[in-house]
């Protein structure tokens, strides 16, 4: 990934002003605090996003649709073995994701009443689509008999509330010194884990 002057105007903004949100939250985060950290003017914000709402509305877009855009690579799979390495290739990158994105991800748990209230299209489509994706890639893996799941929607609902809560739980665990999921070896044995955890609960 680029170092944050590596970037352009408008991706340094968008880069700080997750971690200005995920820090202190929307309503405790100005405009100028954004501008001194990213290093740029006001007026940047003004013609890059329009407005402190309209920034934290691009931000809220930008992380969901990466997360849609991942989902894209749950294809049919050709067998038991092939559906395996794609729902662990998933599983990997998504957790890949939510490290890179992790005040991205903060700013949604964190803004939540926010988002929902305010910006609940443009978050639930991108989710949903991401759900819907999920729910299809085992639904056919289901028909082809690569997996002995019978319902699909409870499982994906475990998937994601998994990851969720551990996502959500990394920043205290770390103010307090408890180990979590941004150290190394702990998320290899979670990562680890977790995937056995749930290829038994589907596996024939």
């Amino acid at each position: 990934m680029l170092g944050i002057e590596e970037l352009d105007t408008k991706s340094k903004i968008l880069v700080v002003a997750k971690k200005e949100f995920a820090a202190n939250g929307y309503d405790s985060t100005s405009i100028r605090d954004i501008t001194k950290k990213a290093k740029v003017n006001v007026s940047a914000i003004n013609y890059h996003f329009g407005s402190k709402e309209d920034l934290f509305l691009a931000i809220v877009k930008d992380v969901s649709e990466k997360f849609r855009v991942l989902s894209e690579q749950l294809v049919e799979a050709t067998s038991t073995e092939d559906f395996k390495q794609k729902l662990q290739n998933y599983f990997h990158n998504s957790v890949t994701f939510g490290l890179e994105e992790i005040d991205g991800l903060t700013v949604f748990f964190r803004e939540q009443d926010r988002i929902w209230y305010q910006h609940l299209e443009v978050a639930t489509q991108n989710f949903l689509e991401v759900r819907e994706n999920f729910i299809g890639f085992l639904t056919e893996a289901m028909k082809n008999g690569h997996i002995q799941t019978r319902n699909p929607e409870v499982f994906s609902n475990i998937f994601f509330n998994n990851m969720k809560s551990e996502f959500t739980e990394c920043v205290p665990k770390k103010l307090i010194q408890i180990p979590s999921i941004l150290d190394e070896e702990y998320r290899k044995e979670w990562t680890k884990d977790s995937f056995e955890i749930l290829w038994n609960a589907l596996k024939k």
